[in-house]
């Protein structure tokens, strides 16, 4: 099995390397140098705007978003690298996934990092640090155009045992030259049509600074986390701990009564569940969070209403003449 996995390894670097010899020389006859070198060596590949819209293949490259618990801190989670509008296109890729540091990318028992892609394709996957980036560098190559829309990588990664409610970790397709050559995602004969298509793909086919720099969280997944509504515009995916934790009112995690997360439960948390609770009574648009609902659900009804509110002020008022106990959840459970 590992001289099997040596000889795909081999065979797609050396794939590879084709490739990018093949995308750096193949230009046009009338074309100067310095233009050459910039098709070589920028995104958009020395097109156009206007050019890279008009290309016939349009592929975009999406990344895992989820939220998952505090419960899943510490745990293993697979993070899928999709690709779509490039059915049978492609076959040669190459380009790199920045991660946030304070998670791991696994590897598997000979120490290659535990990654998978189309079984139709070689694959090649490598981790790399540069400008204090952390990155894991993903190529594929083929004989054919085999490279099909769906999931093209999956690779594991492992959160902080230490991950904290609202914590946020992004994934990010990056271009980036080396002194190895360009970012690809090409056809088997690199034609100028692949070229276009490969200056979409990472100019308008992922997200980024320069060209598309308008990534937006779920909505559904800011609702959970509301901290990924401040996720840069740049990024493509996110691992982020959201859900309700019952911590006590002393966190900023929406605890139980505490709808605004300032830490603590006082009267502009009933305030907050009596605005949403009129503006449920007449049909209206809801004005909290999915993870600020559950945090004003505190009698556990399904709902945030008026009962909710009176209880929120019943432990304010315990806590501002002496109490001791500072965990609402308890406190309901001493006086039930």
């Amino acid at each position: 099995m590992k001289i099997i996995r040596k000889i795909k390894s081999v065979i797609a670097a050396a794939l590879m390397c084709s490739s990018y010899l093949c995308y750096n020389l193949d230009v046009k006859a009338d074309d100067t140098a310095a233009n050459a070198a910039k098709r070589a060596n920028t995104a958009d590949g020395g097109f156009s705007a206007d050019e890279i819209a008009c290309s016939p293949d349009k592929p975009t490259l999406t990344l895992t978003k989820k939220v998952v618990s505090l419960d899943d801190a510490g745990k293993t989670h697979q993070i899928d690298v999709m690709v779509s509008g490039a059915d049978a296109k492609y076959c040669t890729t190459g380009f790199y996934v920045e991660y946030d540091p304070r998670i791991q990318v696994n590897l598997d028992a000979v120490g290659n990092v535990d990654a998978t892609t189309q079984e139709s394709l070689f694959g090649f996957a490598k981790l790399n640090e540069y400008d204090d980036k952390k990155a894991l560098f993903l190529s594929t190559a083929a004989t054919e155009n085999y490279g099909m829309d769906g999931v093209l990588w999956s690779f594991n990664v492992t959160l902080p045992s230490d991950a904290k409610l609202g914590d946020v970790y992004y994934f990010d397709i990056v271009y980036r030259n080396t002194a190895t050559g360009s970012p690809l995602f090409v056809g088997k004969e690199v034609t100028a049509e692949e070229k276009l298509m490969c200056a979409y793909t990472f100019t308008q086919g992922i997200y980024n600074e320069e060209y598309n720099n308008n990534f937006k969280a779920d909505e559904d997944d800011i609702g959970e986390c509301p901290a990924l509504a401040e996720i840069p515009a740049y990024v493509d995916g996110y691992i982020a701990i959201g859900g309700y934790c019952d911590c006590g009112n002393n966190v900023t995690a929406n605890s139980l009564g505490d709808i605004n997360s300032d830490g603590a439960v006082d009267s502009s948390d009933a305030s907050a569940v009596l605005v949403e609770y009129a503006a449920m009574s007449i049909g209206g648009a809801t004005t909290l969070t999915e993870m600020q609902k559950k945090a004003a659900d505190v009698n556990s009804d399904g709902a945030a209403d008026a009962s909710d509110a009176s209880k929120i002020l019943e432990f304010y008022a315990y806590c501002s003449t002496g109490g001791k106990e500072t965990d609402m959840q308890k406190w309901l459970d001493a006086n039930k």
